[in-house]
């Protein structure tokens, strides 16, 4: 009797942990989770990407902006160059 009810007792115990175990996976992203964060993953690096073309734009745009003020600052303070 023991022995049977002893064995009962780990049998139980192994069943919660493999409901544990169950629960866990469950939960757990699956192959069309991981795909839809691949996805936008991919879509943010298209973004950036156009995000990085638009700010190289920008800094040759304010390059030649720096330029034209400065070449009016040399021509306000007279030193031509």
């Amino acid at each position: 009797d023991r022995r049977l009810h002893e064995g009962s007792k780990r049998m139980d115990h192994q069943d919660l942990r493999i409901q544990a175990l169950e629960q866990e996976v469950r939960e757990m992203p699956d192959k069309s989770d991981l795909h839809g964060v691949e996805l936008k993953l991919s879509e943010i690096a298209g973004d950036m990407k156009a995000i990085s073309a638009s700010m190289r734009g920008m800094h040759e745009s304010l390059k030649r902006t720096e330029g034209i003020v400065s070449r009016h600052e040399d021509h306000l303070r007279g030193t031509n160059q």
